[in-house]
């Protein structure tokens, strides 16, 4: 193999690897409730909701069960009421992550070939580049969602909706009020955090790699 198409090669297993990570981190941060438990504290969840702290982490954890595919395509909370619109945009959340799923195997079973490819030809560059994507992403994010994040939570719901109906009226829609937009920050931040601390290990790991080869 050339050493310009060896780059190519790198790379494309390079942003492989990162995006299984990526997808990972995510799905990490949706199924580690304790996360959300603290901030219904910090964020003051109960009065902004008028529940209690018992309702609010019971809907709450069942909205995560059945984003995560544990509670099947009806979206039936335990004791919040749902409009057909609200429904609609969660059952349309749980195919965004079922996609997600799909690409997560492929990203693995081509990330695994690619790694035992590079390894036995004791190229560990691929690892550097792994930890220069993971580093990129949250400095760009975290810069934008600190800059106004309110934007960018609209843009991104345009960008993967085709419609307005995550959009919710309290009314109607009651489980908006657990899921304050100071909450989506704080694990966005979380999951960039989670990146961050990734990419740092990886690095190390090249270095000692580096070393290795010499």
């Amino acid at each position: 193999m050339s050493k310009e198409k060896n780059n190519v090669f790198q790379t494309l297993i390079a942003i492989s690897i990162s995006l299984c990570i990526l997808i990972l981190m995510v799905k990490f941060a949706l199924a580690f409730k304790s996360f959300y438990y603290f901030e219904v504290d910090r964020l003051n969840i109960e009065s902004m909701s008028n529940m209690t702290k018992n309702e609010i982490i019971k809907n709450y954890d069942y909205t995560i069960d059945y984003l995560l595919g544990k509670k099947g395509t009806e979206f039936e909370l335990p004791s919040l009421p749902s409009s057909l619109f609200g429904k609609v945009h969660f059952e349309e959340v749980l195919k965004i992550f079922s996609t997600l799923n799909i690409v997560l195997t492929v990203g693995i079973a081509i990330s695994i070939i690619g790694i035992v490819f590079l390894y036995k030809k004791r190229n560990f560059n691929f690892i550097k580049k792994v930890s220069n994507i993971l580093t990129f992403f949250p400095i760009i994010f975290g810069a934008i969602f600190s800059l106004n994040f309110e934007r960018s939570f609209i843009i991104f719901h345009k960008i993967f909706f085709r419609n307005d109906y995550w959009i919710f009226d309290p009314q109607k829609d009651p489980i908006i009020n657990i899921l304050p937009q100071e909450f989506f920050f704080d694990i966005a931040i979380f999951i960039l955090i989670i990146n961050f601390v990734i990419a740092f290990l990886l690095r190390i790991i090249y270095h000692k790699k580096l070393k290795y080869l010499k």
